[in-house]
């Protein structure tokens, strides 16, 4: 449509400058005829600034033909509306200005074993750009307050309703997040939004949770420190027992090696150690009932 309107008015271009060359009288209307020609060409180019879309309305009908960014060549009597469809982020959080809504936007959700857990949510999506026309005729420019807000804080109730509050602190954290995404592509792709992910990003438990929590972990830090040294004692235990029984060995060991002969032998090997000594000493060494004395008198 712009490009035969583009057409039409550069035929009459033509045909008005040949006028102008032939009669110098209609040079004023020529000129004002330009002007007009001018303003109404300027009406049929369009630039459309990047992650963006305009969407035509002509006579109050919305049209199905998007204007995607760039150059563009429309009907000069088109209304424009323009559409995002960069990613976009929807915050619901108990921070004060973090969310789109000021104060505590926290998503509060009751978990299959009755535990109500208020917890921050990021939803990042866009709009789909072909169904840019649908959206704002039917929805408006505010659909991210009419149909995105009430159906993620829907979906979310729902999945959480499924887990228990262990589950969503800790262990089916990422399950659950991706739970979230499937089911809310699953509602808003037909109506235009294209969920890109959400992001579970902080879950605040109950104050009485909390400390039943770090009581719990308190008592499992004892009771692993009391299987240690449990565990050191044993160990202790078994190596004394080894000891032990080594020493028992080895007394008895030594104990059938102590003959007569051999403590003889002995007996008189120490004597002769000790005359030897430099020392002049005199020594008393018991000899069955009796003492029998050794004097070294020295060198």
């Amino acid at each position: 449509m712009g490009i035969i309107v583009i057409i039409i008015i550069l035929i009459v271009l033509y045909w008005q400058a040949k006028s102008i060359f032939h009669d110098k009288a209609n040079l004023a209307k020529t000129i004002i005829i330009l002007l007009i020609i001018i303003g109404v060409l300027s009406q049929t180019i369009k630039v459309v600034e990047p992650g963006k879309v305009k969407v035509q309305v002509l006579f109050g009908k919305v049209q199905k033909r998007i204007l995607h960014s760039g150059l563009n060549f429309v009907n000069p009597l088109i209304t424009m509306r323009t559409m995002s469809v960069r990613t976009e982020a929807y915050t619901m959080s108990a921070a004060r200005y973090e969310g789109r809504v000021r104060g505590d936007d926290a998503i509060k959700a009751l978990t299959s074993d009755g535990i109500i857990l208020p917890m921050d949510i990021t939803c990042l999506f866009h709009l789909i750009a072909d169904k840019a026309p649908e959206v704002y005729e039917k929805i408006g420019y505010d659909y991210e307050s009419k149909i995105i807000r009430p159906e993620l804080k829907t979906i979310i109730r729902q999945v959480i309703s499924n887990f228990k509050m262990e589950q969503v602190y800790s262990s089916a954290r990422d399950t659950i997040a991706l739970r979230m995404k499937e089911e809310a592509h699953k509602k808003l792709f037909p109506r235009g939004i294209f969920i890109e992910d959400v992001l579970l990003r902080n879950v605040t438990l109950p104050k009485q949770v909390e400390t039943a929590i770090n009581a719990k972990k308190t008592e499992q830090q004892n009771f692993e420190k009391m299987l240690y040294t449990l565990q050191k004692e044993g160990k202790e235990k078994e190596r004394k027992i080894i000891e032990a029984e080594g020493i028992k060995i080895a007394n008895q060991t030594i104990a059938e090696g102590l003959t007569e002969s051999y403590l003889r032998w002995y007996q008189i090997d120490m004597m002769k150690k000790l005359i030897d000594s430099p020392n002049n000493t005199i020594i008393f060494i018991p000899m069955g009932q009796e003492i029998t004395p050794i004097i070294n008198t020295g060198k």
